[in-house]
């Protein structure tokens, strides 16, 4: 009751000043308040010779200063830093557009003049922006930009075709649901000569991580694996080579006839035998080729000829080959080359044309 009775004093104390009946609440409310200020004021009192210093006539103490005022110069000092950054200013123009006031009232004519020419081509530039889609970017574009893109045009007014063509083409992409690819084409501009080839690029990797899960042979492909598999193939292969060309010369000596033998003179053995013991008269080539022709090709089933010799030693109705090559063939005639063609089922012919 005690702590009561003095609270209720002080509270009669204080309202008894007031011209109208005050609660409890606005009472101790108006107290913070008044704390605050007392605060701000001694703050500002001790702070009194840096004010003065950097606010110069604008302060004049706690009470009598215009403090709004303060606050609007620094907020115009704010937006005059940030154009100074954005336009990169020069010093020069800053020192006097904040001291000269000549300098000031001579630029505010021309800012005049600027806001009175862009009043009178309002206008005519909001008809020529309705000519474009993205005219909310035109309108945010620097004018000396746009000066620069319409002297383009009229210097290149013969590219008006192209132009209309590309809008076209445009339109027809978006209406194909193209629209985010050719809007990226735009953004990072794209090579003309690499707009089809991307497409057709990221086409075909989207259709494959689509349907690649439908093949598991295909989904399980490793290139590592794949090339340990070529690999291995080439080394069998080479192996087997050599072995073709092992068992070929087996083949062949398997098919030698046993010259220790007896023979007949007429047999193929025994003319050559025969002719390898002779010192005169010898055969010519052509009759003992043409009398063992059979042996001739087992003891040297591969020929080495020019197509002359192969006509002058060869008889045509008992040689006949698997094969007829010809090397350096821009150097045969066409007519001495017919004979050794015809004594073969299939022809090779290398050489330049």
């Amino acid at each position: 009751m005690k702590s009561l009775q003095v609270l209720n004093g002080l509270f009669t104390e204080i309202t008894k000043h007031s011209q109208k009946e005050l609660s409890y609440d606005e009472v101790m409310n108006d107290l913070s308040k008044l704390e605050i200020i007392q605060i701000i004021d001694r703050t500002i009192n001790m702070e009194s010779d840096n004010l003065k210093e950097n606010y110069h006539n604008f302060f004049n103490g706690s009470i009598q200063t215009d403090w709004n005022s303060i606050l609007g110069s620094l907020s115009w000092a704010g937006d005059f830093k940030k154009l100074y950054e954005k336009y990169s200013l020069p010093q020069s123009f800053i020192a006097r557009i904040c001291s000269d006031f000549s300098y000031v009232t001579e630029v505010s004519s021309y800012n005049k003049i600027l806001k009175d020419n862009l009043n009178q081509i309002q206008k005519e530039w909001r008809w020529f922006a309705s000519l474009f889609n993205n005219k909310e970017e035109l309108h945010r574009t620097d004018v000396r930009v746009v000066s620069l893109k319409i002297s383009n045009c009229l210097n290149n007014i013969f590219s008006l075709e192209e132009w209309i063509d590309f809008r076209s083409s445009r339109d027809e992409c978006n209406k194909d649901g193209l629209s985010e690819y050719v809007q990226k084409v735009e953004e990072l501009k794209i090579d003309k000569d690499q707009i089809v080839g991307s497409f057709l690029k990221r086409f075909y990797r989207l259709w494959v991580d689509s349907v690649i899960l439908k093949f598991p042979s295909v989904n399980s492909f490793r290139s590592r694996s794949h090339d340990e598999i070529i690999q291995e193939f080439n080394r069998l292969d080479l192996t087997q080579l050599s072995l073709a060309r092992t068992r070929t010369k087996e083949r062949l000596v398997s098919r030698l006839p046993d010259l220790n033998i007896a023979t007949m003179a007429v047999d193929e053995v025994g003319i050559l035998k025969r002719e390898l013991g002779k010192q005169r008269k010898i055969l010519p080539l052509r009759k003992l080729f043409k009398a063992i022709p059979n042996l001739l090709l087992t003891l040297k089933p591969c020929l080495m000829m020019s197509p002359l010799s192969v006509s002058l030693f060869l008889d045509a109705e008992n040689y006949n080959f698997d094969v007829i090559i010809f090397d350096e063939a821009s150097q045969v005639c066409t007519e001495d080359a017919i004979g050794a063609i015809m004594r073969g089922r299939q022809v090779i012919i290398a050489g330049d044309k």
